[in-house]
């Protein structure tokens, strides 16, 4: 019965008792533990541009990448909704053509009456006491003042040079990204202006230029991220975004990941975006009327998903709070039919709760269409992906560290017991294995059509490789339930 060792000479004659350890039989599932990409701008800080760095605190981001940067911002939404994914952060610079976005608060006064001003810009808040009799220039200081003072806004502000009554506000990094940050007043119940002051908020506009994600690719090589961050809705990222997730997703690369970014749009234009898209490597949630950038609900909703995808990838993520963001204000909030089109247009929902909390409804990816144009629900949810992702993954952990010094033999030989020699019946006991392990935790089903459907055999051209065809069965995620009730009188 000879026995096939991958340490111990068979020629060996010296004397002894020689016991080597082979650890192939002990792989079980293999935990695929992820690990998160951010991308975004950065003001100034400790770290350049374009540099890999590993963050574990919003206030490590703050003095990494500068006091209220998109990044800063970014960061903060993380960890208030993921604090267990290792996250690392590729900085970019403001793309040197881009124009920041600028905004103003105009003041006009009668008679001030004592309050508060209740202002909050991309949803922070900031509280300006008003004296009475105050005048128009002494609150428009006063608020340039508080905006200054609240390092952690994404704007500067300074009392206009020509007119003591206007606040003047600039986006702290460029490009269009800026006309994304929101200023307004009295967001919460109860909150109101001050009698005889007459506020005149004038929104960002004006931010042009990008930055370019293609710079990032570089520096990442072939690390794997399974979930990305990055808020960047232009044609230009769009199509370099989807570009290299597909091919890390191909199977000579195989570092598969998955992007989360949203779009503050309409929901005509949000709509109109969604269809131009057909990446299934790409989220874009719907952000419209939120005080909250777009920014940092791609970066709540990609930490919530990133928690739930590693712990079960073919759990739905629908009701997940989005911790770190505001709601619209109801107004502005899409109803049901037009969420109902948005999916549709490859966009991913939310829903608001009683007490005022974004909750995920659906996320989808933006794939629609096949190749022919023909509509297609292949890679509709994102459950879809991260299941496919790990049970590629599981396979090719399994296979690499147990069959990766074996041999290739046709079945209906008899073997020694001992040999490591690998058939394609005994290829195909495997994987049915395997699959009966992945039913169990819930992500197959339909073992008896799997078994009966794989595929196992010697390549004809190549007789050192074994081609596997594996036709899974994926479980689905529970959306919709539909019932009839049939009454009687």
């Amino acid at each position: 019965m000879p026995v096939t060792f991958l340490e111990i000479p068979a020629s060996t004659r010296r004397p002894g008792v020689y016991t080597e350890v082979d650890p192939s039989l002990a792989a079980g599932p293999s935990a695929l533990a992820f690990k998160a990409l951010m991308i975004g701008q950065r003001t100034d800080g400790s770290v350049a541009e374009l540099v890999p760095t590993r963050i574990v605190s919003a206030a490590q981001a703050r003095d990494r990448f500068g006091h209220g940067s998109m990044l800063h911002l970014m960061a903060t939404a993380w960890f208030e909704n993921n604090r267990s994914t290792e996250l690392w952060v590729v900085a970019l610079d403001d793309d040197a053509g881009a124009v920041a976005a600028t905004g103003s608060i105009g003041f006009s006064v009668t008679t001030a009456s004592a309050g508060t001003l209740y202002l909050m810009i991309a949803g922070q808040k900031v509280r300006v006491a008003v004296a009475a009799g105050s005048t128009a220039a002494q609150i428009a200081s006063a608020v340039a003042a508080a905006i200054t003072n609240r390092t952690s806004l994404p704007v500067t502000a300074a009392v206009n040079g020509g007119d003591t009554t206007l606040v003047d506000i600039t986006a702290k990094n460029a490009g269009v990204i800026g006309n994304d940050v929101d200023v307004r007043l009295n967001y919460f119940q109860g909150e109101e202006v001050p009698l005889g002051v007459t506020p005149t908020i004038t929104a960002m506009a004006g931010g042009t230029g990008a930055v370019d994600l293609d710079e990032v690719w570089p520096v990442v090589g072939e690390e794997q991220y399974n979930v990305l961050v990055a808020p960047y809705t232009d044609g230009s990222n769009m199509l370099a975004l989807g570009t290299e997730l597909a091919d890390r997703w191909g199977a000579l690369r195989q570092i598969e990941g998955h992007a989360f970014s949203a779009h503050s749009g309409t929901h005509s234009a949000v709509g109109a975006f969604g269809d131009g898209q057909n990446s299934p490597h790409v989220t874009v949630f719907a952000s419209f009327g939120s005080p909250s950038t777009p920014w940092e609900w791609a970066t709540a909703a990609a930490g919530q998903i990133a928690i739930s995808s590693e712990n079960d990838p073919a759990l739905p993520s629908r009701t997940l709070p989005l911790d770190s963001v505001l709601a619209p204000s109801l107004a502005a909030r899409f109803t049901n039919q037009e969420r109902e089109l948005l999916l549709f247009d490859g966009i991913s929902t939310t829903t608001v709760d009683r007490a005022g909390i974004v909750r995920i409804e659906r996320p989808i990816t933006l794939y629609q269409v096949n190749a022919a144009g023909a509509d297609d629900i292949a890679y509709l949810d994102i459950t879809t992906l991260y299941t496919l992702a790990l049970i590629r993954h599981e396979l090719r952990t399994l296979w690499s560290l147990r069959y990766s010094r074996h041999k290739l033999a046709q079945d209906g030989t008899q073997f020694g017991p001992g040999q490591r020699v690998m058939t394609p019946l005994l290829a195909k006991g495997i994987v049915i294995g395997q699959y009966r392990g992945w039913v169990t935790r819930g992500l197959v089903d339909s073992i008896e059509d799997f078994a009966d459907e794989v595929v196992a055999e010697i390549n004809p051209q190549d007789p050192t490789r074994l081609d596997l065809q594996l036709p899974p069965r994926l479980v689905n995620p529970l959306f919709i339930v539909a019932a009839q009730i049939q009454f009687r009188l």
